[in-house]
């Protein structure tokens, strides 16, 4: 039996997929599979997987037309053999050869479901661990179990290994959105483990700067919402106040790019509605552990972008896109204002005069 799988979904990675499956095939836990599902990329990745499979039998080659990464990362969950599996992105890699060995010896000491050390960023060649507030959850200080309740963080999840049967008996898969699918995933199964063993020591490097969340799709900014949205309701079903709190504060956080790239023209309005729809219907709570950016009822800063991005805006759109939520009758209102502004400024200066 294969102590752990490594499950990589691959797609359009031919810079840093040599580099990833060198930092797999090092590991110094010899009894491992690599199970590499290419989502239909139309670069070389497919072809530098097959070649890595020629040479090296502990890997296992998938190819798919592309349906995207939870899709890929289920159909590796399937094929898995191993008592762990780890899930690797493939522009990412392992810290050292071994990351793997130290999981599996912790997860087995332990009796562990789940296991995991601390995350970093890798940045220009740089392993940086330092991050802002809202990131508390990337490292842990010393070794032993938490409890998820008392936790309560969603990022970071590739850092762990987890029981292959734990997460087949729970029916554990990647929920089927475009984004924002690995936090749901991560705290569906830490609710169900209730608790997983922590070390300090970093096991996953996770690449910075090559992102763009400019060629985001409108799917991608919806989904990303769908999935908040199912957080939102897991976090106060189970009463995590923290997860809750956490989870509208980065939505508030997107709901700001997602405003910049609108009225830059680079991304379409309907999403940022939904955001809008979300952060209006999910009201902070008064103590918040994580203050809004912005507190409602959204003033300035939105009402200021909005006058641009209308100016980006056909008319039709907004008629037909701006929902019955509070957030969206300000819009609306805001729109339709300056809209009647610059009507009474194009009369004025084709010398119309008169007053609206």
């Amino acid at each position: 039996m294969k102590l752990v799988s490594v499950i990589i979904p691959i797609y359009n990675v031919e810079s840093y997929l040599a580099e990833c499956l060198d930092s797999v095939l090092a590991q110094g836990c010899s009894r491992i599979e690599v199970i590499c599902i290419n989502d239909g990329s139309v670069d070389s990745s497919g072809k530098i997987a097959q070649e890595y499979a020629t040479k090296d039998r502990r890997i296992i080659y998938v190819e798919q037309e592309n349906q995207g990464v939870a899709v890929a990362r289920n159909k590796g969950l399937e094929r898995a053999s191993g008592e762990y599996v780890a899930f690797m992105d493939p522009d990412d890699f392992y810290p050292t050869t071994t990351t793997l060995e130290r999981l599996y010896t912790k997860a087995k000491q332990a009796n562990a479901v789940i296991c995991g050390g601390s995350f970093s960023d890798y940045i220009n060649g740089t392993i940086s661990t330092t991050y802002p507030r809202e990131f508390y959850g990337y490292t842990f200080t010393q070794e032993g179990f938490v409890d998820y309740d008392k936790w309560q963080f969603d990022f970071g999840w590739i850092r762990f290994i987890y029981h292959r049967e734990f997460l087949l008996r729970h029916k554990l898969f990647q929920p089927l959105y475009t984004k924002y699918e690995d936090p749901v995933f991560f705290i569906q199964a830490m609710l169900l483990a209730k608790r997983f063993y922590a070390i300090p020591e970093i096991t996953y490097c996770y690449r910075v700067g090559h992102q763009d969340r400019a060629k985001w799709q409108a799917k991608h900014w919806s989904d990303q919402t769908k999935a908040m949205s199912e957080i939102l309701s897991i976090a106060t079903a189970h009463n995590l106040h923290t997860l809750y709190d956490l989870t509208l504060f980065r939505a508030s956080i997107e709901s700001q790019t997602l405003l910049h790239l609108v009225k830059r023209g680079i991304a379409p309005l309907p999403p940022l509605i939904d955001l809008a729809k979300l952060l209006d219907s999910n009201p902070a709570r008064v103590n918040s552990d994580y203050p809004l950016s912005i507190s409602k009822p959204y003033p300035t800063y939105y009402e200021s972008l909005l006058y641009e991005i209308s100016e980006h805006c056909a008319a039709s759109i907004v008629a037909t896109n701006l929902y019955q939520c509070k957030l969206g009758r300000i819009f609306t209102k805001i729109l339709q204002q300056y809209a009647r502004f610059k009507h009474w400024k194009a009369r004025n200066s084709l010398g119309g005069g008169g007053i609206m």
